[in-house]
């Protein structure tokens, strides 16, 4: 997931927010309550919103022959946020390119759906394999998971993506040698689809989702398996124990945590590291990390 440059004309209090961020050791950033998280938004550019607290919304990158505002790399237009984000990033972390997003999410092709419990209760979370098409998402739970009858028509939701993840020791960074004042931390990418949640029963949809979902998955075979395979007296009693869910993608939400806010050599001791180990997620970070580094710089100690 390549990470994606903020536009440079924030206004002026946003800066100082943004600057505090920045200037904090290492990973402690990641625990600071300052920042102003800037989500991409999905589809055509959502209207500039103004922050209760008084922070006026972010004027966004401008393309010419377009006839309005908007990011460098979205169609959405990016502003501060009136309500609290399901994840926290920090400007470095950002990923605001949501075809990026939607290959690591097909890449990934399963996330945690979660919702609400009931009061008083913790919110439930389920597993599942998903299908995001457009600004929805479908899948379906077996109809003995408690966890759908929890939900309400239209009811608030999110499903988390994760991509390959891995554990960053501080013996990698040149930083050590040079002051010693480095900690371990863990780089990772997700994705959060923020939007709403319906359950379905009606035969014909959960019929349409299952083909979908497994002709989505089937695909990359050589001999693709298909529903129709199957007995239809059998597919129809497999359908009854189970319920369809479709969640409408209101927000997307990327993160890729690449050790951005570590110098390049710091960064390049990560790559050399992590490329070393023998779990193939870390080896994957390594290589994400590699990819941003000669982004913005195409000479690097990393291609030789």
């Amino acid at each position: 997931m390549r990470f994606v440059a903020m536009c440079s004309d924030l206004d002026a209090a946003h800066e100082a927010v943004v600057r505090a961020v920045e200037v904090s050791d290492g990973d402690a950033a990641a625990n600071a309550d300052a920042a102003i998280p800037l989500g991409p938004a999905l589809g055509e550019g959502l209207p500039d919103v103004e922050n209760p607290g008084g922070v006026r919304a972010l004027e966004p990158c401008r393309t010419s022959g377009r006839g309005r505002s908007q990011s460098a790399r979205t169609t959405g237009t990016i502003r501060v946020p009136s309500i609290v984000e399901s994840m926290y990033t920090p400007p470095f972390n950002r990923a605001d390119d949501v075809q990026e997003l939607r290959r690591l999410v097909t890449h990934v092709r399963a996330g945690w759906l979660v919702t609400n419990g009931p009061v008083d209760a913790a919110p439930s979370a389920t597993y599942l394999p998903i299908l995001w098409q457009g600004d929805r998402v479908i899948a379906h739970l077996a109809k003995a998971n408690p966890h759908w009858r929890e939900i309400s028509p239209d009811a608030p939701a999110v499903i988390i993506v994760t991509g390959p993840d891995a554990y960053v020791s501080p013996a990698w960074y040149r930083a050590k040698a040079e002051h010693g004042k480095v900690v371990p931390t863990w780089n990772y990418s997700a994705v959060h689809l923020v939007g709403t949640a319906r359950v379905h029963h009606d035969a014909e949809w959960l019929r349409k989702a299952v083909d979908e979902l497994t002709n989505a998955h089937e695909r990359p075979r050589e001999e693709p398996w298909h529903v129709s395979d199957a007995p239809s007296s059998y597919v129809e009693g497999q359908l009854r124990g189970i319920v369809g869910l479709e969640l409408t993608v209101t927000r997307v939400e990327g993160k890729a945590k690449l050790s951005q806010n570590r110098s390049r050599a710091d960064r390049e001791g990560v790559v050399v590291g992590l490329r070393e180990s023998q779990r193939p997620e870390e080896q994957s970070v390594a290589e994400e990390m590699a990819a941003v580094i000669r982004a913005e710089r195409p000479s690097s100690l990393l291609d030789g």
